[in-house]
């Protein structure tokens, strides 16, 4: 994104449109079970909810069960794939945009 904006306050204003979304959009803030169906499905796909579920376990949980660390590896299984498909995506939109200035 830092390629292809004008100036500082558009990637700010970008960054911020994607990202607050994203976090409320997650079970940071409020409870799963306190929001709506949809809601929930969009949250368990959400890359800042696999996120927090890490921290969480590390500093909530004492001990880790089977099932916990099973949970933590999936999680961060998914984090490592959203990183390196969006890191893939970037350096194509980027060799685009520099080519074309």
């Amino acid at each position: 994104m830092a390629v292809r904006a004008t100036d500082q306050g558009a990637l700010a204003a970008i960054s911020s449109f994607l990202a607050l979304p994203l976090l409320f959009a997650s079970h940071a803030l409020p409870p799963i079970a306190s929001m709506p169906g949809w809601m929930q499905v969009i949250v368990n796909v959400n890359p800042i909810s696999k996120a927090v579920d890490i921290t969480r376990y590390f500093i909530v949980e004492p001990t880790l069960s089977t099932s916990a660390f099973n949970t933590l590896v999936y999680d961060a299984i998914y984090l490592i794939g959203f990183a390196i498909f969006f890191v893939v995506i970037g350096i194509i939109v980027a060799r685009r945009g520099l080519r074309m200035r």
